[in-house]
């Protein structure tokens, strides 16, 4: 129920999209939104220790089929979506994801944090990222690593239903992922129909 022409500085006067927020937000920043998030990002390599928190309850993809009310915490593919795009490219340390639902992309992450070999305003690192409190359903890949990230958490999330791998490492191109702390997750097993390739 937002406007972009909005300030976003509190729920009577949000942005509509997370791309306003996200070209707005500040190291330190956080974002807190409710509705149906459906863009494909890419976080700014120069921000730092931001939070993305929703504040609204974690539907499943499927309900409500048309929409989603407004009291939800969603983000899923735009109706068009980019071929194996992720819902949001990580490129910056420290970021925060906390109680959002992601309908993951059928092929690609719902989160990818990538890290290259660069060095100052061209460097990527999504090092330090966590993942607290969330949900990620149906898609090719919950979290994607991409260069080799470090200290990432994740506690407290549930893997439904994807279809190649709920965490997935697709590059050691700068170094091999370490100190990862994975704990206190749902990974349903294959037996249901919400289970995990």
């Amino acid at each position: 129920n937002g406007s972009d022409s909005n300030d976003g500085l509190s729920w009577q006067s949000a942005y509509l999209t997370m791309g306003k927020a996200l070209a707005n937000v500040k190291t330190l920043g956080r974002i807190c939104f409710v509705g149906d998030v459906r863009e494909e990002l890419t976080g700014s390599n120069l921000l730092f220790d931001v939070t993305i928190q929703g504040c609204g309850s974690l539907h499943h993809p499927d309900s409500p089929a048309a929409a989603y009310h407004p009291g939800a915490s969603m983000w899923r593919p735009p109706a068009s979506p980019t071929a194996a795009t992720a819902l949001l490219n990580l490129k910056g340390r420290g970021w925060k994801f906390i109680n959002i639902a992601f309908d993951c992309p059928v092929d690609a992450a719902a989160v990818t944090l990538t890290r290259n070999a660069l060095s100052t305003t061209s460097e990527f690192d999504a090092s330090h990222a966590s993942f607290i409190g969330c949900r990620f359903l149906s898609g090719k890949y919950g979290i994607e690593d991409a260069g080799g990230g470090n200290n990432i958490t994740v506690v407290d999330c549930e893997f439904a239903g994807m279809t190649t791998a709920a965490i997935y490492g697709s590059s050691t191109s700068v170094a091999n992922p370490r100190a990862w702390k994975v704990y206190d997750n749902i990974f349903p097993s294959n037996v249901s129909s919400l289970g995990n390739a």
